[in-house]
């Protein structure tokens, strides 16, 4: 397996909608099991578990300190 590998786990937000870290990629998958989009960071990679805030947006953090929402 790739960088950014562990135990992350998924939250999942007010539409069922699962967003979840695997291999250095966050994924989003519907209630029905279907990938509705995989990001992958150009030139870093996923370094923490998706959190959901207050204000339902997804915020993650990359290697290098960048941070993504």
């Amino acid at each position: 397996m790739g960088q950014g590998e562990g135990h992350r786990p998924p939250v999942i937000d007010q539409d069922g909608v699962m967003y979840w870290c695997l291999s250095s990629q966050l994924y989003a998958i519907a209630p029905d099991g279907e990938v509705k989009w995989i990001y992958q960071p150009e030139e870093s990679y996923v370094d923490t578990s998706p959190s959901l805030g207050a204000d339902g947006n997804l915020y993650v953090n990359l290697t290098g300190g960048e941070f993504i929402c």
